[in-house]
């Protein structure tokens, strides 16, 4: 659960914190995937350190009009606006991927994804699988696209609503 913030968005609250990253020694670049107006981005750059930028993606410019935690870019997930380099150290979304469904959606972002981020480059994305087979889907996408150790992390395993899932990956 987290706090109701203008336009219906919900602020992290202790999840993002939760999430499986090490913060790296030294400054790193962060993407945010899916950022709105930049809770999630806010949560990651106290994490990292000094000198460090996070850079911030979403496909509703009127939310990125409010991120002031990032630096913005407007674009979709499924095609990312991103060149290729290792431009990035880590990536995180939280409930953005869900809204990937086709399996050339997700082959794509994850495609856009590896190729600008350093080769070490972590990626934790929390989302709400639709079902077994979305979820199934997502790691074969991840996992084809250079994100050999792609695996899901299951939040509350015995809970009866939507379960919440960490998308982990760690580069080769």
């Amino acid at each position: 659960a987290g706090l109701r913030a203008a336009g219906g968005a919900r602020r992290p609250r202790g999840r993002l914190g939760g999430a499986p990253t090490t913060p790296p020694s030294g400054p790193a670049r962060a993407r945010g995937l899916g950022c709105g107006c930049g809770f999630s981005s806010a949560a990651l750059r106290r994490r990292l350190p000094a000198g460090s930028v996070v850079v911030g993606l979403d496909i509703s410019l009127g939310m990125l009009a409010t991120c002031t935690a990032a630096e913005r870019i407007g674009g979709s997930m499924a095609r990312p606006p991103l060149r290729s380099g290792p431009l990035f150290d880590a990536a995180i979304s939280v409930s953005a991927l869900q809204w990937l469904e086709s399996p050339a959606d997700l082959l794509e972002c994850f495609l856009v994804l590896r190729s600008c981020c350093t080769a070490a480059a972590r990626a934790v994305l929390q989302f709400y699988p639709k079902d077994k087979e979305h979820a199934a889907a997502t790691v074969a996408a991840a996992r084809q696209a250079g994100w050999p150790t792609a695996r899901l992390l299951c939040c509350f395993p015995r809970t009866e609503s939507p379960q919440r899932k960490w998308f982990c990956c760690v580069g080769p």
